[in-house]
């Protein structure tokens, strides 16, 4: 049951990732994309230059190091905590980009 919340987590920043890029660029990628490609623009784009905070990008590599782990290792187990705190930067995330976006708009219009 965690794994799939800790999943659907991951999936969530992916997304929310992937349209501050988009945003940024003017276009949305409709391509697959590579977990550790999105990570990087984004922690290149949007961490080091200061319009998200540091911790948000520790809190993401984290949450994608938790997935690669339940989605590879045979025997790993999600502890209820750290569910909730996935769960919890998805949200904050979700918050953070909802405001670059109200304050700064997108390319796209």
């Amino acid at each position: 049951m965690f794994e799939k919340k800790i999943n659907e987590s991951v999936y969530s920043k992916d997304t929310i990732q992937n349209i501050v890029k988009s945003s940024a660029t003017g276009t949305y990628a409709e391509t697959p994309f590579v977990y550790k490609d999105v990570i990087a623009y984004f922690n290149k784009n949007y961490i080091h230059t200061g319009v998200f905070p540091n911790e948000m990008g520790r809190k993401i590599a984290k949450a994608n190091k938790i997935r690669e782990d339940s989605d590879y290792v045979d025997e790993f187990i999600v502890k209820e905590e750290e569910t909730k705190e996935q769960l919890d930067t998805a949200k904050t995330l979700i918050k953070l980009v909802e405001q670059y976006i109200m304050k700064n708009g997108t390319n796209n219009e």
